[in-house]
């Protein structure tokens, strides 16, 4: 079964007006020939998809099983003022995993620091269904914070995981909120309670090895990687390895954060120009087999790649080694850099 551990639903009230704002800001950043009335105009309006049907037809025709639906709660003051209460725009994803309930899996969004949290919490699994909760501690609070620990009692009690952002983020978020040095006592604290590190971490994929090597109740996703990925391919490659080496395949899972109107057959990213995508990230033939037994969520990395486009390298399995999910090395076709050159740029990688 390949499931796709991070995905997103936005539409229109899905965020405030400001965090609209913000984000066509980002892409003529990106992009100063753009204004961000054509942003709003013409790019954010492809990732709305209010009731999952373009996500839906991705999904099929990416060959993806199921999609985790992570809502995120930005309770912070630029982003507070939304159309929808926080009730509301939990209850409009949980309504899409009940629509599609073989397609579509929710994980519910919530800060601890909302009046009544633990209370909406349990409204959220016990009525809303919630399959695992979301967590967003760049808006201003970390996750070893005492304020949360209701949440992880509850989580560990109930048996499903705790997804976290991990990574710097962008300003107005605060990027000192999410280091990976805040998850080592709650992962101390609840060693039966399964946490999800997203993105690698980013920038703090060192610490979060360092993190993973200690307590085996942290997992990754790679989400968001995509263009490094295509411009970086080596490092990417480099990094993946370590994650895989020190963590186990069973613990590093497969996530694209997909957004409507973009090519979720090849995991498209949206490019550094601002652009709506391109079709060249190899994640195609990535999959990720999941079991989910009793709420936890357990979950094993395939990766082989097959079908490389020319100029790319693919991954293969070295032969002999047990198992199927041994990743080893790069082997180049058509290649413009010869294999020195590329090992005097990425004196490391060994995938």
């Amino acid at each position: 079964m390949t499931i796709d551990m991070h995905g997103h639903s936005y539409w229109p009230k899905s965020d405030s007006e400001a965090f609209w704002n913000w984000l066509a800001r980002l892409e003529v950043d990106a992009d100063p020939t753009k204004t961000v009335e054509w942003v709003k105009e013409n790019i954010l309006p492809t990732y709305w998809d209010p009731d999952g049907e373009i996500l839906i037809k991705q999904m099929d025709k990416a060959g993806i099983d199921k999609t985790v639906i992570l809502a995120t709660d930005m309770y912070m003051d630029e982003f507070k003022n939304t159309a929808l209460t926080i009730e509301e725009y939990n209850k409009h994803i949980s309504d899409l995993a009940k629509k599609h309930p073989d397609r579509i899996i929710y994980f519910c969004g919530l800060d601890p620091r909302r009046p009544k949290a633990t209370e909406l919490l349990e409204k959220f699994y016990h009525e809303f269904g919630a399959r695992g909760l979301k967590l967003y501690p760049p808006c201003g609070w970390d996750l070893d914070d005492r304020v949360i620990y209701p949440f992880y009692e509850r989580c560990a009690a109930w048996g499903i995981p705790v997804l976290t952002h991990m990574g710097p983020e962008p300003l107005p978020f605060k990027g000192e909120h999410t280091h990976p040095s805040h998850l080592e006592k709650p992962l101390k604290d609840f060693p039966n309670l399964i946490f999800i590190a997203a993105h690698l971490g980013l920038e703090y994929w060192r610490d979060l090895i360092a993190l993973g090597q200690k307590y085996p109740n942290v997992m990754v996703d790679f989400s968001y990687w995509q263009l490094n990925a295509v411009n970086r391919y080596g490092l990417f490659c480099h990094i993946l390895r370590r994650f895989l080496d020190e963590f186990g395949t069973e613990r590093v899972l497969f996530g694209t954060v997909p957004r409507p109107g973009s090519l979720t057959p090849k995991c498209s990213v949206r490019a550094a120009s601002g652009g709506v995508g391109s079709d060249a990230a190899p994640f195609h033939r990535c999959r990720l087999v999941s079991v989910m037994n009793c709420g936890t969520l357990t979950a094993a990395l395939a990766l082989q790649w097959v079908d490389s486009p020319p100029g790319r390298p693919h991954l293969i399995q070295r032969p002999g080694l047990p198992g199927p999910f041994a990743f080893v090395r790069v082997q180049r076709r058509a290649q413009r850099r010869s294999p020195a050159r590329l090992k005097r740029l990425h004196p490391g990688s060994r995938c």
